[in-house]
């Protein structure tokens, strides 16, 4: 359902009814305000209250602070007839609310973002610390509130009159219809502007619309779109450029007002000699000498609206025998004269009865190239004095003493080139020639950014747009090297393998039939995918072996060209070839090598490789090998192992001995073996010889490692089962536990096995907790 401008009103103004009597009972009698639309979501801060979601129809007290989400707005009603409309991203509280009879005014803190007020003008806004106070004689105004780095105050209509704005009761502004101010945050106010055509759509877009009427619809500044052209006056005609020494000079400039209505006339930089009447616009001026003025008039439209215009005066040296002008013509004119009175066209000079002076130069010309323009002069007299004007615009800015000047024109269109030039008998030449400028260039356009792989065909397409010229070819420098590598009839796109990877700027060139050359770069990204480098499966093996290693590579850009092999993993490689093929070494200790291949791009790829020669104290585990100690630490056979430690002390100890403490994985293989047995004889308890409660041969008490000969894992570990716990490197997943595995003394044998776990703190020790190290 849609409601027209009026039926909007009256609804807002009912809802507000409605709820105002709500507020006084909900909220002890304090005045309030209403939500009466919300699009998308806000915040409401209750003072006493939690934070709540904003709804329609919820009242809001005074001090409450509404925020609005991103793609919402909310409209607020103040009283029975204001409200505020406010946009995403806005912040502010209302702190004061008005009531009839009280000659309070309502008041807003702005925290920031913006908002948008409809009213009757009689409001305070707190912005930058400044109460902003905007006051109006009747109550007929609909205005925009606008909070940003300033504040802008944009008045929109009026009954009668204009705005009054005060800060801190004093007044600092008095705001037309269709009009605006902005106020800075040290309280600075700037002058009364028209409201521009983006000030209008911005209003449009947040007072929204219904199907049948706008919320600005009946408003002026509306109605004949583009506000500042429906207000601004315009010029009526072009000022004259020039005039001469000695003789008296007069202009009149008119401006034009849509609405008729009278503007005022003010020089704002001219010669000191000069005047202009306020009411008619006609310029007076008695000049003395030769020079250039810059002008620049102003007037005044409603003493907010003003419009300018600037330009120069060029005054001619005074005539006491002749002047003697042309426009690619002969003519001659009588002894007074002012410039430009005649004219004839279609001839190569002018031609005065003493002397005669030729303007050459092309009638056209290329944008962007140097042209050359000559007065030829002739007859009685010495030429020492040249004043060029290339623009048309009676400026005459170029000097010389010689009669050759060059010019480039940067932009393409028809211009009138102007020369004056003194004789040593008071003699001034005026000669003019029309030249047209056109634009020969060429469009050209690399394309891109690019994105290619090393050795993967990328599609580069040029693409060029013609104004004159014909194209003859296109050319490629596919690596910025400044040697084109292909050259193509007309044709822009090509195809093309990068070899390397980085950044790199293509050139693309085209050429046209005056040979001129127009160019133009891409960024093209090649990206290079490393390779994979497979150093195989860890081996197991003895000290003093010859080990064969096989490794090799994947790349799917450019191949391979470099395998090699460090042995002991120390950073140095010990072998390299174009080529991998099966490599033997001799490995004494356990080693990690380390394989690395390089493609032909540079990257390089690494994987390793561990040679699992166990020390003496320690054993083989297999499959996927690794070592273990023999015993429970401090890994000797006959000596009670070492307890009381915390997990973090028994990684510490570990990696001090070169190893790591075993994780839960690698002491369960170790302790059932391939076959996934329970205990070192079987997977039945009662047959079972290790330190646990009922042995025969220590009761209730810790043994020497090794005690007990039959209590061996398949890979040959002592005392795995009993004796005492073990740590590992596995957390509980609390993070402040971890696991001990294999049961101790203290267990039945049943809870001894290898897969008996439990979990206790790890930062604490125990007296029948131990440990063993792997590698």
């Amino acid at each position: 359902m849609f409601f027209s401008f009026p039926q909007k009103i009256l609804v807002l103004i009912l809802l507000n009814l409605m709820f105002f009597s709500f507020c006084n009972k909900k909220y002890n009698q304090l005045p309030c305000s209403t939500i009466l639309e919300l699009t998308g979501n806000a915040s409401v801060n209750i003072p006493g209250h939690k934070s709540k979601n904003a709804a329609t129809g919820m009242p809001v007290t005074i001090g409450s602070e509404i925020c609005v989400g991103p793609a919402s707005e909310i409209t607020v009603g103040l009283n029975n007839t204001k409200w505020l409309k406010a946009p995403e991203n806005a912040c502010f509280s209302i702190t004061a609310i008005s009531r009839p009879g009280t000659g309070l005014y309502s008041a807003v803190k702005l925290i920031n973002g913006k908002i948008f007020c409809i009213f009757p003008l009689a409001i305070i806004i707190d912005s930058f610390s400044l109460p902003i106070n905007i006051r109006s004689a009747d109550s007929g105004t609909l205005m925009l509130i606008c909070h940003e780095k300033n504040t802008h105050v944009a008045v929109l209509k009026t009954i009668g009159g204009s705005a009054e704005v005060y800060i801190s009761d004093s007044m600092v502004a008095d705001v037309p219809p269709c009009s605006k101010i902005m106020i800075a945050d040290n309280g600075k106010v700037s002058k009364a502007l028209a409201l521009h055509e983006n000030d209008l759509d911005e209003i449009k877009t947040i007072a929204g619309k219904t199907s049948d009427d706008s919320t600005t619809g009946n408003i002026d500044c509306f109605k004949t779109g583009a506000a500042q052209q429906a207000m601004a006056p315009t010029w009526e005609k072009a000022p004259v450029g020039e005039c001469v020494a000695g003789v008296e000079f007069t202009d009149t400039l008119k401006a034009i007002t849509p609405q008729g209505l009278p503007v005022v006339y003010k020089l704002i930089e001219a010669p000191q000699a000069m005047t202009i009447d306020s009411v008619s616009g006609i310029l007076h001026f008695f000049p003395h000498k030769t020079t250039v003025y810059p002008i620049k008039k102003i007037l005044k439209y409603w003493s907010i609206l003003s419009i300018s215009m600037a330009y120069n005066l060029t005054v001619l040296p005074a005539i006491h025998k002749r002047i003697m002008t042309g426009h690619n013509a002969v003519v001659t004119v009588p002894a007074i004269a002012v410039p430009g009175d005649t004219v004839l066209k279609n001839a190569s000079h002018c031609a005065p009865e003493t002397s005669s002076l030729s303007l050459k130069m092309p009638d056209t010309a290329a944008m962007n190239s140097i042209i050359t323009a000559a007065c030829i002069v002739n007859g009685k007299g010495t030429f020492g004095d040249f004043s060029w004007d290339f623009e048309g615009t009676n400026s005459y800015k170029i000097k010389s003493d010689k009669p050759v000047q060059t010019y480039t024109y940067m932009k393409k269109g028809a211009y009138t080139v102007s020369c004056i030039a003194s004789n040593s008998h008071d003699e001034t030449f005026i000669c003019k020639h029309d030249i047209v400028v056109i634009d020969k260039t060429i469009s050209v356009n690399a394309g891109g950014p690019y994105k290619a792989h090393v050795n993967k065909p990328v599609s580069i397409n040029g693409s060029f747009k013609m104004s004159a010229n014909k194209v003859i070819s296109c050319s490629w420098d596919f690596d910025g090297d400044g040697v084109f590598d292909t050259i193509l009839k007309v044709n822009a796109k090509v195809i093309h393998n990068y070899m390397k990877s980085g950044t790199i700027h293509a050139i693309f060139k085209v050429t046209d039939n005056d040979k001129k050359e127009w160019a133009d770069t891409a960024q093209v990204s090649v990206v290079n995918t490393p390779p994979v480098a497979h150093a195989g499966k860890d081996i197991l093996s003895q000290k003093g072996r010859r080990i064969k290693l096989k490794g090799y590579g994947e790349d799917s850009d450019d191949g391979i060209v470099l395998y090699e092999w460090d042995f002991d993993g120390n950073g140095v490689y010990d072998w390299s070839g174009p080529i991998s093929k099966e490599v033997k070494h001799v490995f004494n200790e356990y080693s990690k090598a380390v394989f690395r291949v390089t493609d032909h791009n540079g990257s390089t790829s690494t994987d390793t490789v561990s040679i699992v020669i166990c020390p003496d104290d320690m054993v083989s585990v297999e499959p996927c090998p690794f070592c273990i100690d023999k015993y429970e630490w401090p890994n000797k056979k006959g000596q009670i192992p070492d307890r009381q430690m915390t997990r973090e002390e028994a990684i510490k100890k570990c990696n001090e001995a070169g190893k790591h403490l075993c994780t839960g994985n690698e002491w369960e293989r170790a302790c059932a073996g391939e076959d996934k047995i329970n205990f070192p004889r079987s997977n039945a308890p009662a047959t079972q010889n290790c330190n646990a409660i009922g042995n025969k041969e220590f009761t209730n008490k810790i043994a020497p490692s090794g005690s007990f000969t039959d209590c061996k894992s398949p890979s040959g570990a002592f005392d795995m089962n009993g004796n005492v716990a073990e740590w590992t490197s596995d957390a509980a997943t609390d993070k402040e536990n971890a696991y001990v595995y294999g049961g101790s003394w203290h267990n039945n044998i049943a809870d001894a096995g290898c897969s008996s776990k439990l979990t206790l703190d790890k930062n604490t020790g125990y007296f029948y907790v131990g440990f063993r190290c792997c590698k």
